[in-house]
């Protein structure tokens, strides 16, 4: 299962509020899952930090509902053994606003 936190920082036209005029703010959104077999997260975070501030946007889709974060660049991310089987892992990125 993924989780995603943090949507709630946006406000209800998809932006993270600024803190002064003409200011970005980014806000953290953090991905997290169990896993077995797929493709880690870990490995894409690693690979866009190495290419220093390039952003990407991320499309998101769950229960039928898709939002797309945009402007993103990893924080910190880790990967580990889980208790369950297979491998957990939790990724932070930055992200500018949001599109439902």
């Amino acid at each position: 299962m993924f989780e995603v936190c943090g949507l709630e920082n946006f406000d209800e036209n998809g932006i993270t509020p600024p803190m002064g005029m003409g200011e970005k703010r980014y806000s953290t959104v953090t991905f997290s899952r169990h896993f077995v077999t797929q493709p880690s997260l870990y490995l894409w975070a690693w690979s866009r930090k190495r290419k220093k501030n390039l952003t990407q946007s991320i499309y998101l889709s769950s229960d039928g509902e898709k939002i797309v974060l945009l402007e993103c660049q990893p924080l910190a991310w880790m990967i580990e053994r889980s208790q369950k089987g297979g491998y957990y892992e939790k990724i932070d990125v930055t992200a500018i606003g949001l599109i439902l």
